[in-house]
C-alpha cells in the first residue's frame, strides 16, 4: 500500500483507521454506562438486579430438609468493562501518535550523496 499510494495516503488512512478505533472504544465505554437503564427500560418490575445497579451481588435463602441453601448472585462487567476503559488512551494516543509524526521524513540531501 505504502509503494503503491505514497505515504501521504497511507498516513491518511492510518489517521481516519485510528479516528474509527478511537470512536469505537469511545461509544462501547458509552453503551456500558447507559445499560442500567436500557435493563429499566426493557424489565417494567424490576425491583432489585442488574437493571438497578451496574455493578452489585446479592444473596438469596432457600430453605432445604437439611437446612438452608445460600445462593450468590454476582452482576459486574468484569474484563469487558476494564479493557475498554484502558483501550481509550491506548487509542487516543495512537490517533496522536499518527497525527504529530510527518511523513514522509525529510531525507537530508548531504548524508545520501556518497560524498564525503
Amino acid at each position: 500500500i505504502v509503494f503503491a499510494l505514497g505515504m501521504t495516503v497511507s498516513r491518511l488512512i492510518l489517521v481516519v483507521l485510528g479516528a474509527i478505533v478511537l470512536l469505537c472504544v469511545l461509544i462501547a465505554f458509552l453503551v456500558f454506562l447507559g445499560i442500567v437503564s436500557a435493563f429499566k427500560d426493557d424489565i417494567e418490575n424490576c425491583s432489585e438486579g442488574p437493571c438497578r445497579t451496574f455493578i452489585d451481588s446479592k444473596e438469596s435463602n432457600f430453605p432445604d430438609a437439611t437446612g438452608t441453601i445460600t445462593k450468590d448472585h454476582r452482576w459486574h462487567p468484569t474484563e469487558g468493562w476494564y479493557l475498554t476503559l484502558a483501550a481509550v488512551p491506548v487509542a487516543a494516543a495512537l490517533v496522536i501518535v499518527v497525527v504529530v509524526n510527518k511523513f514522509p521524513l525529510p531525507i537530508d540531501s548531504e548524508a545520501s550523496s556518497g560524498e564525503a
